[in-house]
């Protein structure tokens, strides 16, 4: 009948010229879904009967919600007729009346109206709905009784001016749309014919309406994870109510004392999460229904009565997480399936508890029983396995102790039991094996006081293949034990049950067997799946501190070069730990290089000797019969060329004689010491010592190019001091003073500082830093004593044995003035050498202190550091400030033989030079370099200059890191100062017009001013800064050097000039004599 009457009006349209021609725009502004095709739809809705209306909301809201991917979609979008077989359409009447979609895969966003207003039912509850929820509630539906939408991902504000149009609601279900918010309104109380109100894990909020007491038919109530708050009374104005769930809310108060008599028919009451007090009514035992009861979570406290432990269908009861103390011994629960007793602290024993328990009337319906944290304490009762239907078995937290009892007899349904965190101790019996369905059976956190380790239980097996942590913040796994059962049920238990065998630390440990450290700061920890023991590898360059055998970190050894390590250079040395009864300790092994020793490696072994940071082995050659040899052999030419000058000395102005003997005296023995010493037929050493000795000859004989040898002998001194590299935490390798290594020039700074290569292996105390500093205070000494001897022995031969005169004042003058010059040059060195005894360090993570300049010397005990004090101190005392007060007491005598010349200055020359030779010149080897202007302060600028290598000394020797902010301060203020005072006073001997023994005075603490910066900037600097300022020291060692070549030879011209004109004048002076006496 429909199809001919819809047939009839299509007719009738054509008849009357209006044919559609968009014939789903109509349906489109009512669904607002977009355009589909459907014969029958006209622009005009009023066109359209009510049935056909229906038709087109349905269609839209199937395009919308994806119905062409529904699990069930017979009928829709096939049929014309969607009353008579659509899927989920019921209609009266041809008017939709129920609407049920539930779990049918409905997907889609909805934005219109449900525009079905004779819905009595709409179920679209379990599918992935989107869209505004007010957008689902059909408008005008007054007849609508069942509204469920749960289940889906709905949004926006409970529309309660839409809910309160639905008078005869019985049914409304928005739970689990987590979107969904709002608050429960106070107008909830007009739908008083609700029955089922779930709104539970949603967003809404605030208080529960007391309106809600008015919903007097109200049998469900769902509330859960709302957060909303109130007092708990409410629930007893609920007559009817027989499933109340009103978990993880802010609820408070008491339960009412009379809940069991208003809710006597309540099914289900589940009140966890909340924040209620009080006690348990007695009353709760009269809701004879009652099968699952949840008070877990809140503040309940007092006794357990007994009339909730006979309820007769009570199959789940959790009591879980409150204050209870005591729970009556009468239990029945013949109906039990589920008992939570867990976190609360009973005052009475394990077995009362488990006796109360096995008087229920039906033991086979437990299946879940947990009594954890309940503070049981004594023996486990053994009875705790007559549950024989037991699933889930939970006694941890306790402090159950003795053995693990086993079970009696077999138990073929229990899949999980856990008796963690107890204090249960000795070995585990077989009869655990009897757990034959268990899938895992957690013993962890028992046994922390076995004196003997057990091995793993026979009922078990290890698997190394299939390592698991312990617990999450182990460092270590451990294998996978498993039941020798069909279901291989997993065991899990503390390492130290059986000793850790087979437990291997995780990457970032190293140990063994469960006994993991962290590993060091810049240790590298690998794991290794193969191996049980999980070693620390040092990486190189890094020593373990405090010391090797019991190492708590790493510090760096600083090094020239990357293949000069001396700790750990190939990164093959690792650290291992050390268990044993008394104490842990993590003891490395290989750290220094086979030649190397000490704290940082910073020692050499017997047989080798330091070089910068290496150690070289000592050269075979020591002093043997062809050093002997090689050395009287280059004394063949200057003890001739000195005995002739002393019997002929008219022939040391011959020019031969001057190249033979006096050139050639020179050298031909330095080519020849110096050339076996490279083809190593003696040892370095001794050519060392032989080139130390022809420059300070040079600068005790050459008195034109003193200031200049002096200034570079200085430069040397202080280089070698900044050539040094510290260690610390991170690693630098100290480029420059690598380039000076590398091009030898720091070998010419030891030698001016008295460090011979391979002294030490033929004077092995000199490797001690107590023996090197008596060798610099001694040093001295002896040395003039020798050279004393020569002079002595030189003046004895030209007197008795040749028979000619000689001065002796000129024998006497050259003595102090070598004296002097030995004084003067050792001055630096033994001031580095005194004050380096005193600094001492302690590193991050070391007990001990060392000494900064030698570090395997520690100055916490012993009587190395002590003596070393104890001489340090007596060498500053009388040597390094000793000295300038001896100067200073010489000055006053030099000034007042100064004063008294210059009151005899009408005196004859031969007076003069005899009261010169009696007053001050003998301290020529310190005055000669200044002006005439300064010649009466002479020994002041001696003074000031002899203390500014004092004050460098100090610092470079305190301040051992070249970084030091307390060094780089004090130590630009001397340099500064010196390099202004010098560049302004300009005191030195001025032999050009350019003061260039000034100008090279100031260009060599310049030259220092700059390496020092950046030696103590090597974190920034690159290597080309590095090699620009070695390029910059290199430049002025070459120009001093050219420069002191040329000063010589301009004044050996200059003297000859003065000889010459000297003789011309006495030829003259001659030649007008004789010419008076012949007249």
């Amino acid at each position: 009948m429909l199809s001919i009457a819809v047939a009839s009006w299509i007719v009738s349209c054509l008849l009357a010229g209006v044919v559609s021609q968009n014939a789903n725009e109509t349906a489109g502004k009512i669904a607002n879904s977009g355009s589909w095709q459907l014969p029958g739809c006209c622009k005009q809705p009023s066109l359209l009967n009510a049935t056909e209306q229906e038709r087109c909301v349905l269609l839209a809201f199937f395009k919308a919600m994806d119905g062409y991917n529904w699990r069930i979609k017979d009928g829709w979008n096939t049929s014309t007729d969607h009353c008579d077989n659509w899927h989920g359409v019921t209609c009266n009447a041809n008017l939709v009346e129920q609407l049920e979609l539930d779990d049918n895969g409905l997907a889609g966003v909805w934005r219109s109206n449900l525009a079905l207003p004779n819905l009595k039912i709409l179920r679209l509850d379990r599918n992935q709905m989107q869209g505004k929820v007010k957008h689902f509630l059909p408008r005008n539906a007054t007849s609508l009784a069942r509204l469920t939408l749960s289940f889906n991902d709905l949004s926006g504000s409970l529309p309660w001016h839409l809910l309160t149009q639905y008078k005869h609601l019985k049914k409304l279900q928005l739970a689990l749309n987590r979107n969904i918010a709002g608050i429960i309104n106070e107008s909830v109380a007009s739908l008083e014919k609700l029955e089922i109100l779930s709104l539970g894990q949603t967003r809404v909020s605030g208080r529960i309406p007391a309106g809600i007491t008015r919903l007097k038919n109200l049998w469900f109530l769902d509330l859960e994870d709302l957060n909303v708050s109130g007092n708990i009374s409410f629930i007893a104005e609920l007559p009817h109510v027989r499933y109340l769930h009103l978990k993880s809310n802010r609820l408070q108060g008491e339960l009412p004392r009379d809940i069991g008599d208003r809710l006597d028919d309540m099914l289900e009451l589940n009140l966890q999460y909340n924040q209620l007090t009080g006690s348990i009514p007695k009353s709760i035992g009269r809701m004879a229904d009652l099968t699952m009861l949840d008070l877990s979570s809140n503040n309940f406290t007092g006794h357990i009565p007994a009339s909730i432990l006979q309820l007769k269908y009570l199959t789940t009861l959790d009591l879980s997480y409150n204050n209870f103390q005591s729970i009556s011994s009468n239990l029945s629960l013949p109906s039990i399936c589920s008992l939570n007793l867990a976190h609360n602290t009973f005052n009475i024993t394990a077995r009362q508890l488990v006796t109360s328990l096995k008087k229920m009337e039906n033991r086979a319906t437990l299946k879940v029983l947990d009594i954890s944290h309940c503070g049981l304490a004594g023996p486990m009762p053994i009875d705790v396995w007559d549950f024989n239907r037991l699933l889930f078995l939970n006694v941890s937290g306790n402090h159950f102790g003795g053995r693990v009892p086993g079970p009696r007899d077999t138990l073929p349904f229990l899949i999980y039991a856990d008796l963690s965190h107890n204090n249960f101790t000795g070995a585990l019996p077989q009869a655990l094996s009897l757990l034959i369905a268990i899938k895992e059976l957690d013993l962890r956190h028992n046994f922390k006081n076995l004196r003997i380790t057990k091995p793993v239980p026979p009922f078990a097996t290890a698997y190394y293949n299939s390592n698991i942590k312990e617990s999450p913040g182990e460092p270590f796994t451990c294998p996978l034990l498993r039941f020798q059962t069909v279901n291989r049920g997993i065991l899990r238990i503390d390492s130290s049950y059986y000793g850790g065998v087979g437990c291997s630390c995780n990457p970032g440990y190293y140990g063994y067997d469960g006994q993991c450290h962290r590993c060091f700061d810049k240790g590298q920890c690998k794991s290794h799946p193969n191996q049980n023991e999980s070693k620390m590898a040092i990486p190189p360059n890094y020593f373990p501190i405090p010391t090797a055998d019991n190492a708590t970190s790493f510090i760096c050894c600083s090094s020239y070069y990357h293949d000069s390590l001396q700790c750990n250079p190939f990164g093959n040395s690792s650290c291992r730990l050390i268990i044993d009864s008394n104490n842990t300790k993590t003891e490395c092994q290989n750290v220094c290089t086979y030649n190397t020793t000490g704290f940082l490696c910073s020692h050499c072994q017997d047989g080798y000797y330091k070089d910068n940071d290496r150690c070289l082995p000592c050269p075979r050659n020591g002093i043997t019969r062809t050093l002997v040899v090689i050395v009287l052999a280059c004394l063949l030419i200057p003890i001739p060329g000195w005995i002739l000058q002393r019997t002929r000395p008219h022939l040391s102005k011959n020019l031969l004689f001057k190249i033979v003997f006096r050139l050639g005296g020179v050298v031909v023995p330095s080519v020849v010491i110096v050339a076996c010493a490279l083809t190593e037929i003696i040892p370095t050493y001794a050519a060392e010592f032989f080139i130390l000795s022809v420059f300070l000859a040079a600068l005790d004989r050459l008195e034109s190019v003193r200031a200049f040898a002096f200034t570079l002998f200085v430069y040397f001194q202080v280089l070698d001091s900044l050539d040094v590299c510290s260690y610390s935490t991170e690693c630098q390798y100290c480029s420059f003073a690598g380039l000076l290594d590398y091009f030898d020039i720091d070998v010419v700074a030891r030698v001016v500082n008295f460090q011979f290569s391979g002294i030490t292996c033929l004077i092995p105390p000199l490797s001690r830093p107590i023996g090197r500093l008596i060798f610099l205070s001694v040093a001295p000494l002896v040395l003039s004593f020798f050279v004393i001897a020569a002079h002595l022995l030189d003046y004895y031969v030209v007197t008795v044995v040749f028979g000619r005169h000689a001065e002796r004042s000129t024998m006497l003058e050259n003595c102090k003035r070598t004296v002097v010059l030995f004084l003067n040059v050792f001055y630096y060195p033994v001031a580095v050498a005194a004050i380096k005894v005193f600094p001492c360090q302690l590193e991050p993570g070391d007990i001990h202190r060392h000494m900064s300049a030698y570090p395997w010397i520690k100055c916490d005990s012993g009587t190395n550091y002590r003596n070393l004090v104890i001489l340090g101190s007596f060498v500053m005392v009388f040597y390094v400030c000793g000295l300038p007060f001896v100067l200073a007491l010489l000055f006053r005598k030099y000034d007042h033989h100064r004063q008294g010349n210059s009151d005899r200055q009408t005196a004859g020359p031969q007076d003069q030079e005899s009261t010169d030779g009696t007053g001050g010149d003998w301290l020529r080897a310190i005055c000669s370099p200044f002006k005439k202007t300064y010649q009466h302060s002479a020994l002041a600028w001696s003074v000031a200059l002899m203390l500014r290598r004092l004050f460098v000394a100090g610092l470079l020797a305190i301040f051992h890191d070249r970084q030091s902010d307390a060094l780089a301060m004090p130590l630009t203020v001397v340099l500064l100062s010196s390099i202004l005072l010098v560049a302004v006073k300009k005191p030195y001997r001025n032999t050009t017009n350019w003061e260039l023994e000034n100008w090279a005075d100031v260009a060599a603490f310049c030259v220092i001013l700059v390496t020092y910066t950046a030696m103590a900037s090597r974190h920034d600097v690159t290597y080309v800064a590095a090699v620009s300022v070695f390029g910059l020291n290199i430049l002025f060692i070459c120009a001093i050097v050219v420069v002191s070549f040329f000063q010589f030879v301009h004044d050996r011209r200059r003297s000859r000039r003065t000889q010459d004109s000297s003789h011309q004048q006495r030829a003259r002076s001659y030649g007008s004599i004789h010419l008076e006496e012949s007249r």
